[in-house]
């Protein structure tokens, strides 16, 4: 999983859960039929070797400023115009100094996250599905993919994708993260170029716990799927959520480097 965390080739990636509920090689406990997605990004909070605001400021070629600096618990980019670097804060950072392969380097601080939706492993849970996810975080001495639970009741998740087939700048397909071929937009192409995405619509179904007193006879629609409430799943109540997100400066190109 840290190979995948650490790929750079990619900011954006979905997969959908098997009958296993596999994904990626890193989820074993998801919802089977559910979306599971990988998001990276870098925070626009970089660190410098010196003020950038202050003109008195002289460079030092080290990356410490806003004290402290590179935090040991986190993953930076460290990038210049031309190339860029991944490393862990822990890890001894390349020189920007003038004359260096980094020089007039900036740190940015990098963020991974695989968002799904978990299947309780105790059948006897008050509620067996919540939306959870993976992160790149430092535990004990070493970096590694951490967990934490966000959600409680989440049923489902399905996400819709808008690219750029041909690479003109203009979004002009729909589609998911199976082959949507055969969907309700009959789309003849799947989204093998995760880089054209330019935006995305989530569908999340949200349930409570079991009410006796409430039969749910509705239909949800989350995209291209349906669903509709059978025999004890009937007695919750369901809100669906819908939210659209316009992707930023999508394209993390990282031309040098490594871990």
């Amino acid at each position: 999983m840290r190979a995948r965390a650490y790929d750079l080739r990619t900011y954006l990636l979905a997969e959908v859960a098997d009958a296993s509920g596999n994904a990626f090689g890193c989820v074993d406990d998801a919802v089977p039929g559910t979306d599971v997605l990988i998001v990276k990004h870098l925070e626009p909070d970089p660190i410098f070797d010196a003020d950038p605001n202050d003109p008195t400021a002289i460079p030092n070629g080290v990356l410490d400023f806003p004290p402290p600096g590179l935090l040991p618990a986190r993953t930076y980019v460290i990038t210049t115009s031309e190339t860029g670097i991944l490393v862990d804060g822990a890890d001894v950072p390349p020189p920007v100094g003038e004359g260096e392969t980094y020089a007039r380097g900036i740190a940015w601080p990098y963020s991974f996250q695989v968002f799904y939706v978990r299947l309780n492993a105790d059948p006897n849970a008050a509620e067996p599905r919540t939306l959870t996810r993976k992160i790149l975080r430092m535990v004990g001495s070493s970096m590694t993919i951490d967990q934490e639970d966000l959600v409680s009741g989440v049923e489902d998740m399905r996400i819709r994708f808008r690219y750029d087939s041909d690479n003109d700048g203009e979004v002009d397909r729909i589609g998911y993260a199976d082959d949507p071929s055969g969907s309700i937009y009959d789309l003849d192409d799947d989204i093998d170029n995760w880089d054209l995405v330019g935006s995305m619509e989530v569908f999340l179904l949200l349930r409570s716990d079991e009410d006796p007193d409430y039969v749910d006879e509705k239909t949800y629609t989350l995209g291209d799927r349906t669903v509709t409430p059978a025999g004890a799943d009937q007695n919750r109540w369901r809100l669906l959520v819908d939210q659209y997100i316009t992707l930023r400066n999508p394209n993390l190109v990282i031309h040098g480097g490594g871990v």
